[in-house]
């Protein structure tokens, strides 16, 4: 299996961490100041270097599997299925 990528969001972390996507958005409310800056803001949410989350992590005592990826959501097909976005259909 190929490594994955080093930029990571919410449901990355999630997943590397075993924890749910609203565990990560906690995390980062309630540690401002230890919390990794995000490397980019795009219009989808934050994105993170994952070497950066994962010193956090290692920091702070969690554990995570830093081969583990999300699980699919569908979303991206709900979406383009309701003409939200995505490829145009051909």
């Amino acid at each position: 299996m190929e490594k994955p990528w080093p930029l990571v969001g919410y449901l990355e972390i999630a997943a590397r961490a075993g924890v749910k996507r609203p565990v990560v958005t906690t995390w980062r409310t309630r540690n401002p100041g230890s919390f990794p800056t995000p490397v980019a803001e795009l219009e989808v949410g934050p994105v993170w270097f994952w070497p950066d989350v994962a010193q956090w992590l290692d920091e702070t005592g969690r554990l995570y599997d830093a081969d583990a990826v999300p699980v699919p959501t569908g979303q991206g097909e709900r979406m383009r299925d309701r003409g939200m976005g995505g490829r145009p259909q051909r």
